[in-house]
């Protein structure tokens, strides 16, 4: 299972001209932050992953990039235009890709799922969310990581949320139809 927190701080790096794929990237085992280094020189680093954007489908529209550069901003990064995945960054087609952020997308980010308290339908508190589960492919949420408290978490250990128990969001508050999580 791929989390949320495991999308933040990975690379974006666009190619420098046409002939650059991203099979062609050849990182040093010894060099930990690899995105400050242009590799074999044929891409270029625009900057990092701050967050996802997704649909209340918990379908992944995209990432918020801040980008490198004397004028740092964020930037909106539509999942289309990745071309290529690897561990530690992402490829994407062009420079031109990255897009201004709409109001709208960061209300619909991982940030603001990160401490919102679920309930049943009951009105039972079911925990706290502490991360998004990610599909292998970063195309869609299939859950969410509850907590239900520290002491909690080490006897049985987090809880799973499928996204299809999912019933409405307010507030900062999920609404469920679960009575018990899975344990990751």
């Amino acid at each position: 299972m791929l989390k949320g927190r495991e999308i933040k701080g990975l690379w974006v790096f666009v190619p420098k001209n046409e002939e650059s794929l991203l099979s062609q990237n050849k990182e040093k085992e010894d060099d930990k932050e690899y995105g400050c280094i242009e590799t074999d020189g044929s891409l270029k680093c625009l900057g990092r992953i701050e967050d996802l954007v997704f649909n209340c489908f918990g379908v992944i529209e995209g990432f918020l990039v801040a980008t490198n550069g004397i004028w740092k901003s964020v930037r909106f990064l539509p999942v289309t235009e990745i071309i290529g995945m690897n561990e530690g960054f992402f490829c994407i087609k062009e420079a031109a890709s990255l897009t201004k952020i709409k109001k709208e997308m960061l209300a619909r980010g991982c940030k603001n799922w990160i401490g919102a308290k679920v309930f049943t339908a009951d009105g039972e508190d079911f925990g706290t969310v502490t991360d998004v589960i990610l599909s292998p492919t970063c195309s869609a949420l299939t859950g969410l990581e509850i907590s239900q408290g520290f002491m909690a978490d080490l006897q049985s250990g987090r809880k799973f949320l499928p996204w299809g128990e999912i019933i409405t969001v307010e507030d900062r508050a999920v609404l469920t139809n679960k009575e018990n999580g899975q344990q990751q």
